[in-house]
Order: C-alpha cells, then sequence, then structure tokens
C-alpha cells in the first residue's frame, strides 16, 4: 500500500522494479506488433501472483483458451500497478488494460487501487480515448473458466490502439516524470488539451494558484516543497510553478506570509502545464548608496508597510534614517553606525 500511494516513487519494489514492468510491457507489445496476424488488438494484462496467476494457470492446464491479445505481466498485487503504468501501457500500444486478481484480496482492502483505476478512467475520457479500456476483474477458487471469459469478452470488445507509440521504453520510471511524458503524447496525438478537471481530495494531485499581485518573492513555498513543483530563478527573479509535480500536500499555502497561495483540487489537462510556468516575478530595487540591486520592489514595499505601523519605530525611521530600508544590508549597517556616532540611540 505505501509503495503506490506514494505519488512520488519514493518507495520502490526491488522486484519487479519499475524498469523491468516498462521493459516487459513494451517488449510484450512490440512481439505482438510483429504478428500481424492477431485478430484481437494487443491488451496489457497485469495480474497478481496469487487468483491471478491461478486464472491463467488454470487457463493453460483446462485448458480455457483465452484471447491471443491477451499479454499478462505480473506484479505482486494488483495495487502494485499505478496510474502511470496503466496510461503508459496505452502509449505503448495497448489497446486497453486489464486488472486481473484475486476477489477478497489477501493483503486487504483495495481502495488505492480503486482510486487509480478511476483516474485513468477520467483521463481516458477526458481525452476522448473511452474510458472502457481499463477494466478490473477478479475471480475466486473455481471460478477460473468465468475469469477467462470475462478476459476474453474484454478483449473482444476493443478495438485497436488510439494511440501511435512514440517510445518503446520510457526515459524515466518514476510515477509522475512518466504521467507528464504519457499526458504530453495524449495532447500531440488528440490534439485534444481538456483543460481543468475536478478532483477527490484523496487523489495527491492539485494546482496551487498564485495572487501574484500580493507575492513578495520571499521563496519560502519553492524552499519548502517537497516536490520541487515550485521553482525561484535567482537571475530573473521569478517564480515558477511545475502543476504535474504538484502533490497538494498544502505546505507552500501554510508557511506563505502573505496568504497568496490557495491549493486547488484539480488537474489541468494542457501543454504548458507539464512544464514551469512563470507564476510571479517582480522588478529588482538598486541601493540608494552602492547603487547594487538587493531586494524586489513588492517585498521592500511589504516591510516597509509593516514597519512603518509600528508606532515605537518611527523616531528609528525619521530624519536621515527615512530611507535606512532603501540601502542593502552592508550600506545600512554602515549608515546606522554613523547615525549612532552622531548622538541616536536606537
Amino acid at each position: 500500500v505505501l509503495f503506490r500511494s506514494c505519488p512520488t516513487s519514493a518507495l520502490q519494489f526491488t522486484e519487479p522494479s519499475p524498469q523491468e514492468i516498462y521493459a516487459r510491457m513494451a517488449a510484450l507489445l512490440e512481439s505482438s506488433k510483429e504478428k500481424q496476424g492477431n485478430v484481437e488488438p494487443p491488451v496489457i494484462v497485469f495480474h497478481c501472483e496469487e487468483m491471478g496467476r491461478k486464472v491463467l494457470e488454470t487457463a493453460g492446464l483446462v485448458p480455457l483458451p483465452y484471447s491471443p491479445g491477451v499479454l499478462p505481466v505480473e506484479v505482486p498485487c494488483l495495487r502494485y500497478v499505478s496510474e502511470s503504468n496503466m496510461l503508459a501501457a496505452m502509449s505503448l500500444g495497448a489497446a486497453g488494460v486489464g486488472l486481473l486478481g484475486c476477489e477478497d484480496c489477501p493483503n486487504g482492502e483495495r481502495e488505492l487501487l480503486y482510486q487509480k483505476y478511476d483516474f485513468t478512467q477520467l483521463i481516458l475520457q477526458n481525452f476522448d480515448l473511452d474510458q472502457d479500456r481499463v477494466r478490473i476483474i477478479t475471480a475466486e477458487a473455481g471460478q477460473e473458466a468465468d475469469a477467462v471469459e470475462a478476459i476474453n469478452q474484454f478483449v473482444s470488445q476493443l478495438s485497436e490502439s488510439p494511440m501511435v507509440p512514440n517510445w518503446t521504453t520510457p526515459s524515466q520510471t518514476l510515477n509522475r516524470p512518466i504521467l507528464s511524458d504519457v499526458l504530453g503524447g495524449f495532447i500531440d496525438q488528440t490534439g485534444n488539451e481538456p483543460g481543468r478537471i475536478s478532483l477527490s481530495s484523496e487523489l495527491p494531485f492539485a494546482f496551487a494558484n498564485i495572487n501574484e499581485s500580493g507575492c513578495t518573492l520571499c521563496r519560502s513555498c519553492a524552499n519548502v516543497c517537497p516536490t520541487n513543483a515550485f521553482r525561484f530563478e535567482e537571475e530573473s527573479n521569478s517564480l515558477h510553478f511545475k502543476h504535474i509535480n504538484c502533490v497538494g500536500c498544502g505546505l507552500c499555502e501554510e508557511v506563505c506570509p502573505e496568504n497568496v497561495i490557495t491549493i486547488k483540487r484539480e488537474l489541468v489537462l494542457e501543454k504548458q502545464s507539464l512544464d514551469y510556468t512563470l507564476v510571479a516575478e517582480d522588478e529588482m530595487i538598486n541601493c540608494l548608496k552602492c547603487k547594487k540591486p538587493y531586494i524586489n520592489r513588492r517585498a521592500l514595499e511589504a516591510v516597509e508597510s509593516k514597519l512603518f505601523e509600528i508606532e515605537s519605530l518611527k523616531n528609528t525611521f525619521s530624519g536621515n534614517r527615512k530611507n535606512i530600508l532603501r540601502m542593502c544590508p552592508d550600506c545600512r549597517t554602515v549608515a546606522a553606525m554613523m547615525e549612532v556616532d552622531r548622538g541616536w540611540e536606537p
């Protein structure tokens, strides 16, 4: 459960590894493509090592022939399978994806699997790729024949793959980079950018809306973001957000001192959401003394606004010290010490 509940792939199985899973899928689909005589379209069927394996073994012994389009990929448990695995299978050329396992999983409840299954269907639906191209098939002991029939029925209802494979093996094996590649491929091949879709709070996806006019570019969001969804670029003094990386943890919203970040549970299916986009920038202010840039305008104005409202500090920022905050830290220190020499008592 921990393995597939982690949206960043921080936890991974050593056997089979993500690399092995994708390599198996690619090899099976490539082999299927070479066998042009197949009437049925190729379908990746992830099956567990318990009932899923037993169904396929029984089919070979009885025999209970299943469709030649079925390409079995064994996983420890169906909960091993992620939305990235299912959608990547489609990008690799599969016409559909089956999930074959136990009716009563010995590893416990499968709520997480159903969430990922529903998410996969949602993505296919929004790209008009037919959400019924994925299906869960379960069986109990003695129901092997029924399960094989269900598999055959599923395969027979599928048309050819709607996607032309544009890669043989993924350049990445982590969930989010894979998902980003897949969604980019869907957008390119369908010519469709569905836009914003609302998601349930259980799914680890979110969009961080930034009120740019109130952002002081303090970097707090970029510093705490565990998935690098936020990135601050020093050279351009700008904040960038990569939506596909966001898992909706809410840390950025919590630490933002200006309260200008709002987390929305939604996924934006657009090309620009798959890369970093500019969300806030500001001009730099030069020091009154040395003329070097040292702070951005909105940050300076926010500091001045807060300090000037404090009654006990009004004397501090009066007279020759009125513009002391308009100096860089080094020049400010020198100016303050010169004021002390003139008799000012901070």
